[in-house]
């Protein structure tokens, strides 16, 4: 695996928050520290697709993620600070609506979501509102939404 930034520009209004970003990444798991404002956010909505640079690019694995599209997404995990979460579903009801909009049948769908409620040890709380779920457990749910 191959990550390459090059040269990412983003601006809002006259804030240019990010500026000719470039690194490298290949497998392994990284961080990203910075003060409030600096641009972390925005680099990791550009990483993930959901937004587009002012200019520059990402690669992965030397093709442009713009051409890749959905089979960048396939392989792609991001998971925003702010989840949206339908807070009076259940945690398998989340799950088995998240498998169905992935389009998995469903009884492959809840092989998976119990599979993956067991994978974040969540099995216990599966019949439970999310609304009550401490903000790591809510994080802990969505961690199954982005495995295939």
């Amino acid at each position: 695996m191959n990550l390459t930034v090059d040269k990412i520009n983003k601006s809002f209004k006259n804030n240019h928050v990010l500026k000719d970003v470039s690194f490298e990444l290949t497998g392994g798991v990284y961080g990203l520290l910075g003060a409030n404002g600096s641009g972390k956010t925005t680099l990791m909505r550009i990483i993930a697709s959901a937004a587009k640079p002012a200019s520059g690019s990402v690669k992965y694995n030397q093709a442009d993620i713009t051409v890749l599209d959905e089979k960048y997404r396939e392989v792609l995990g991001y998971m925003p600070q702010h989840l949206g979460f339908y807070r009076n579903y259940t945690a398998e009801k989340f799950l088995l609506y998240i498998a169905a909009l992935k389009g998995l049948e469903v009884h492959i769908a809840k092989e998976k979501v119990a599979e993956m409620l067991e994978l974040v040890n969540l099995k216990d709380k599966r019949k439970e509102k999310i609304k009550t779920f401490s903000g790591g457990m809510r994080r802990r749910l969505g961690i199954p939404g982005f495995i295939k």
